[in-house]
């Protein structure tokens, strides 16, 4: 599916001078950068306390970062951002490493920058959200919409670790019946089931997709400041 290259808020001015060739070091910079405004806005957003406040600033969070990820994916930046993570070569059994899943590393950085209270579980399935939406290539102005829309959703975990796709989606696999052929599926469930999804389904009537997050050497220094936000 065609879409518009993402528009880059004005409080990221570092990551619009981002390219394939930048240097790693400069990639980091942009990313703190991101981050940062993006735990900032999320937190004015909540400062009531009310639950739809705090709902409109999780929202804002998972769409910003998916919105980095996006962009670091597109230019093939992802393997800069090693050393933000220097735990992730000892991560537990379970947690994604960066290649695998860039957004889940990213939403962590972005949460730890204040007191995290948020579960690794929660974290998982929200990354996980994420990245499912980056497969079908939804753009980020619009990943709210397709989380809320997913089929199936409490299986997101389950869902990406066994590369499924949305039944509208071209790569959308039909259920096999017990002796391995494939059934023929029901109107119901391979239908667009909202105007949202017909859009998605028109757009990916003969397209399909290649989300494989590129890697680039980093062997550049960093300094290590802290990026918590008290």
């Amino acid at each position: 599916m065609q879409v518009p290259d993402p528009k880059i808020p004005k409080a990221w001015p570092a990551l619009k001078e981002v390219r394939k060739d930048t240097l790693p070091k400069e990639v980091r910079r942009a990313t703190r950068e991101a981050t940062k405004t993006t735990y900032k806005k999320s937190q004015k957003l909540a400062a009531s306390g009310k639950a739809a406040d705090k709902k409109q600033a999780s929202w804002f969070v998972l769409r910003h970062v998916s919105l980095l990820g996006w962009v670091l994916l597109q230019l093939d930046q992802v393997a800069a951002l090693r050393r933000l993570f220097p735990e992730e070569p000892r991560r537990r059994r379970g947690i994604p490493s960066l290649v695998e899943n860039p957004f889940y590393w990213l939403l962590l950085h972005t949460l730890s920058l204040g007191d995290n209270k948020t579960s690794e579980g929660i974290l998982l399935r929200n990354a996980n959200l994420l990245l499912y939406a980056h497969r079908h290539s939804i753009p980020p102005y619009l990943v709210v919409e397709f989380i809320k829309g997913i089929k199936d959703a409490k299986r997101i975990n389950e869902k990406v670790a066994n590369g499924e796709y949305e039944p509208w989606h071209p790569l959308h696999k039909r259920p096999e019946s017990v002796s391995g052929t494939t059934t023929k599926a029901k109107a119901s469930s391979t239908k667009p089931q909202s105007a949202f999804d017909k859009i998605l389904a028109r757009d990916w009537k003969a397209q399909l997709v290649d989300d494989s997050p590129g890697e680039k050497a980093d062997d550049s220094d960093d300094d290590q400041d802290s990026d918590r936000i008290e």
